[in-house]
């Protein structure tokens, strides 16, 4: 790793460059550690509640075949991340992901239908989770063909799909990777979240730094052309030194792109993680607001100096193709947006 006091210094020189009071001032920031994980703007938690009525009455507009950016939500996985707060089902049998399937497909027809169209038109295709690849190959392969029949590809730019690292390693992971590449998946978004083991079983990770890097190569094999990666920065027990070396290890992956997230404490989402629970019983184990600020500035200095720019906000990609388009769809575009 490169010398620590280096990188640090570059960082608290970004850090110096920002006014936070008058962040604060302007509203940019709340006044104290709180905040909220802005994707669109305004945060999607502004927006006034909708019911279900209102939305169908909008129906008529959205008739026609123009793109649409489409997402797809595979709710199950095979553990609980301390820090997830959204709702998942661990461990389901395979008969409830089948049926779960199935409803699926029902529900794009229903929406085929709504709008008066042979096939949905995709400007851009994302799978994500819980995790998606916790399907077996066969269980791929049937959804998938019968999803593509729905769904018309001239137009689409990109078809990414999200993975838990263990889910794509050995025999079965590469015949999964072999699945979605033959379906036309060209980008795989790989919850890594960090490279140092200590941290990783402190999120309640089941894989390690090994597996992590391994899966970024098994999609190189697999020949799907762009490979993103998720790291989290502020996590339990995780140091200055811990995240600048899992910095340098995703540099080193090769990975395309990555987006820096900050640990998220109090829940935003439906369910609350366990993580509040860790960061009650030994808030002397996380980092504080200093140390959390200085290690985005380190992800930034770092990631940029590694030739990765920022095309969107906390992802850096070596080049536009890298970056998830679904969301710069519907953030960017305002495209229409089927879940």
């Amino acid at each position: 790793m490169a010398d620590p006091r280096e990188w640090i210094e570059k960082a608290d020189a970004l850090l110096a460059s920002v006014s936070y009071p008058e962040l604060v001032e302007a509203g940019v920031l709340l006044p104290d550690d709180r905040w909220l994980p802005v994707i669109t703007y305004p945060p999607i938690t502004m927006y006034p509640p909708q019911e279900p009525e209102t939305l169908l009455a909008t129906a008529e507009e959205w008739r026609g075949d123009r793109p649409r950016a489409l997402y797809a939500h595979i709710p199950f996985c095979r553990f609980c991340c301390h820090y997830c707060h959204w709702v998942k089902r661990i461990n389901p049998s395979r008969d409830e992901v089948d049926r779960y399937a199935d409803l699926l497909i029902r529900e794009a027809d229903v929406v085929r239908g709504w709008l008066g169209v042979e096939k949905l038109s995709a400007s851009s295709i994302l799978f994500g989770g819980g995790t998606p690849t916790l399907l077996d190959a066969a269980q791929l392969d049937s959804l998938l063909s019968r999803f593509l029949d729905r769904v018309d590809l001239s137009g689409c730019r990109q078809f990414s799909f999200e993975a838990e690292p263990a889910s794509i390693l050995g025999e079965q992971g590469a015949a999964k990777l072999a699945v979605l590449k033959s379906h036309g998946v060209d980008r795989i978004s790989i919850g890594v979240q960090s490279f140092e083991d200590h941290v990783l079983r402190g999120m309640g990770r089941s894989h390690d730094g090994a597996e992590a890097l391994a899966s970024i190569e098994a999609v190189r094999r697999a020949g799907i052309p762009s490979v993103s990666i998720d790291l989290i920065y502020g996590c339990k027990d995780q140091t200055i030194e811990d995240w600048l070396r899992s910095l340098d290890t995703a540099v080193a992956s090769g990975a395309d792109a990555w987006q820096l997230y900050r640990l998220r404490i109090e829940r935003h989402g439906d369910m609350q993680g366990k993580v509040l629970d860790q960061f009650r019983g030994g808030r002397d184990r996380f980092a504080d607001l200093h140390t959390v600020r200085r290690m985005k500035a380190l992800g930034v200095v770092r990631s940029m100096e590694s030739g990765r720019q920022e095309h969107f906000t906390r992802i850096f990609a070596t080049a536009q193709e890298h970056v998830t388009q679904y969301m710069w769809d519907y953030c960017c575009d305002l495209a229409d947006v089927i879940p």
